[in-house]
């Protein structure tokens, strides 16, 4: 009799661990998709910042006609305010 007690005790803990691995379960498919999709926008975002560096110093090279210039004011930005003075 007392083997059919531990036995019926038990089920209810049992029931609490199945369900407690099902929600870890859960959160942990949810964390491998976000992080997958946190990496994906990461690669985007660093993609579209070069393409915006890229733009930005074509723009410069426009304006002073000169490659290694464009690249000095996209460094450095209190010469490229003072470029947009002179303009």
């Amino acid at each position: 009799m007392e083997a059919a007690g531990v036995a019926l005790g038990a089920i209810p803990i049992a029931l609490k661990l199945c369900q407690s691995y099902q929600t870890l379960s859960e959160k942990v498919e949810t964390f491998r998709k976000y992080s997958h999709e946190i990496q994906r926008l990461d690669q985007t975002i660093r993609v579209k910042e070069q393409l915006f560096r890229n733009a930005v110093v074509r723009i410069l090279e426009s304006i002073t006609r000169d490659p290694a210039r464009a690249e000095s004011l996209l460094l450095n930005s209190d010469e490229l305010r003072k470029l947009g003075r002179t303009c």
